[in-house]
């Protein structure tokens, strides 16, 4: 039997679909009856390319089956596909499986809508694929006694109830092992590794939520960890898991292996569990230059009483010090908009929030309703309105429609913070103005301006579905990035308060606002001092002494009478910093601050 599998993920290779088959081939008669063949794609590659792919490698192959794996972002063109390649090859089995048809309930609605499909594998694979296929070489296992599949019957369909969970993570290959990889890893920058599955935390918006918890043995975590390491070009590790570690002993283990192993180039990025964070851990991410992603969501306490979520604003407020102790800080912080119980009040206060603990990055998602969720289960409740591939929410009970549209506003002006976070931390000390107030003006100058859309009822739907419902893309980015957004924005909304020359020399060197560290030569120690003048003279690409109006790296000073009449001298030089999943690096300084001009350091005489 020639089985075709097929995915659209961000990741090259599929975590699942190779899982499923090394899984299977195990059993010597499926290794012997069966032939796979794999067909990767990107949620970035225009979906027609993608389908013209899979159905040219239908053609060649022949197959049997096809197994194609589902997500909220790949669903529309699984579909889509699925319907062309029955009119091809109507006697093809088609399998579905993948988060986003893991709900028994949508399972069987999904049957109902698409009479292409022939079976659903709903929830974990491996297992139930096996015995899939075992059935369709000529098994005697009927798949009705297949536990975890939705299967066409008739003029209906059957659900078969849960899945039968494996009893040992081990017994699925190592993805190391799997010759779709061999060569791949060669060449990789960036390598996913799965620790554990499930999720103690019962968040209502993650398919992850409440999901009972299995762990790979210390050995085989170790032994994969050990083999991407020694692979150089790996320059990212990104650790599939709901949080990292199974247990906080072993996030330590982990963490002191990666150090002790990987190159100076090689990090790695994770969902930190912030309930195990103490002084060593923190120590140990700093030492293995962990990029993090810390998932906030919300601070609105009226959205956690639907939230289902343990980590409130005392419990962050709790741990965000500790990391700032350490000089660490989350990379990227993350919120929902548009969560059931949330509001616009609620969101500006958690954008607000998510700004003054100095991140990267401020990423915000509208928010989608997956099946198999809490909120999922709670759609009538909340009166739901959702929209598009990724089901995004634009109107519930507690957060309408206009007020999402405004937060989608505000999101577009974090995704200029992205560019500049340093420029930004400094230019809304310099207005006076609340973060969310900044972005959603310059939001509403960017829609203006570049998409040429203006917030009105009439005009309401083109604008929540181009703020909500589609990427920013490569143009959109290329104008964040230039001053000119930024210069309108100031005109529009804060010209006349007397601040045009701060502005404008904030502006000039918005590039080494991003800065990793400022040293003060007026402050700091002498060696710290003269060890950073030594290596900004020793660095092939440092910045020669800059001379600023005031000191625009230090907005306090600014309070200080004739704050902004105090002129500096400066140097930098570019460091390095960990870099997201997707390889996005985003420029970093070291600054030496040498006070008034004139005034320098004797080593640089």
């Amino acid at each position: 039997m020639r089985i075709l599998c097929a995915h659209c993920d961000f990741s090259p290779v599929s975590l699942a679909l190779i899982n499923c088959k090394s899984y299977a081939v195990q059993d010597e008669a499926l290794a012997a009856a069966c032939d796979f063949q794999m067909v990767s794609g990107s949620p970035h590659e225009d979906p027609e390319s993608w389908m013209g792919r899979v159905i040219e490698s239908a053609k060649a192959f022949n197959p049997d089956m096809i197994a194609l794996s589902l997500y909220v972002w790949s669903r529309y063109r699984m579909y889509e596909v699925s319907r062309r390649l029955r009119m091809l090859k109507p006697e093809l089995k088609i399998i579905w499986g993948g988060p986003d048809v893991s709900d028994e309930g949508y399972a069987t609605e999904l049957m109902k809508i698409h009479t292409h499909v022939d079976v659903i594998v709903r929830d974990e694979g491996e297992r139930t694929f096996a015995r899939l296929l075992k059935h369709f070489i000529g098994g005697e296992e009927p798949l009705s006694e297949i536990p975890g599949i939705t299967y066409r019957e008739g003029d209906g369909s059957k659900g078969t109830g849960p899945v039968d969970f494996l009893d040992n993570l081990d017994d699925i290959p190592s993805l190391l092992d799997a010759p779709e990889v061999q060569e791949l890893v060669k060449t990789l920058p960036v390598m996913a590794l799965e620790t554990f599955r499930g999720c103690y935390m019962g968040c209502a918006y993650c398919y992850w939520g409440g999901t009972e918890r299995r762990a790979f043995s210390n050995e085989r975590v170790f032994s994969d960890l050990e083999r991407i390491l020694e692979h150089r070009n790996i320059k990212k590790i990104w650790f599939f898991d709901s949080m990292f570690g199974y247990k906080k002993s072993l996030a330590k283990d982990m963490l002191r292996f990666i150090v002790e192993r990987k190159a100076p180039d090689q990090c790695v990025t994770f969902f930190p569990n912030l309930d195990f964070l103490d002084d060593e851990l923190c120590q140990l991410m700093k030492e293995a230059g962990v990029y993090i992603e810390a998932g906030i969501q919300t601070i609105n306490e009226d959205a956690y009483e639907y939230l289902n979520r343990k980590w409130d604003r005392k419990f962050l407020d709790s741990k965000i010090p500790l990391l700032e102790k350490y000089g660490l800080r989350a990379n990227a912080q993350q919120l929902i908009l548009g969560l059931p119980g949330d509001n616009l009040d609620g969101f500006r206060r958690s954008v607000d929030y998510a700004f003054d603990t100095h991140p990267e990055a401020i990423q915000i998602f509208p928010f989608s309703v997956l099946p198999a969720t809490g909120y999922w289960r709670k759609k009538e409740e909340f009166k739901i309105k959702h929209e598009g591939e990724y089901r995004i929410v634009y109107d519930s009970t507690t957060f309408p429609e206009d007020e999402i549209v405004v937060g989608g506003i505000i999101m577009g002006g974090t995704k200029w913070f992205e560019l500049y976070p340093g420029f930004a931390i400094q230019l809304v000390a310099l207005l006076g103005c609340t973060p969310s107030e900044w972005f959603e003006n310059l939001g509403r100058t960017f829609i203006d301006a570049h998409w040429h859309l203006v917030d009105t009822p009439e005009t309401r739907p083109d604008v929540r579905k181009a703020l909500l419902c589609q990427a920013y893309s490569q143009e959109d980015v290329d104008v964040l990035r230039e001053p000119d957004i930024v210069r309108e924005t100031f005109n529009r909304y804060y010209k006349g308060r007397g601040l045009d020359d701060e502005f404008e020399e904030l502006l000039k060197f918005q590039a080494y606002l991003n800065n990793k560290e400022v040293v003060d030569m007026r402050i700091l120690p002498e060696e710290t001092v003269a060890e950073a003048i030594e290596a900004w003279k020793a660095h092939s690409e440092a910045i020669a002494p800059t001379r600023a109006k005031f000191n625009i790296f230090d907005a306090d000073s600014w309070k200080e009478p004739g704050g902004f009449d105090q002129p500096i001298e400066f140097v930098a030089y570019p460091v390095e910093g960990p870099v997201d999943f997707f390889g996005k690096d985003l420029p970093r300084f070291r600054v030496i601050v040498f006070g008034e001009p004139g005034v320098r350091h004797p080593a640089l005489a």
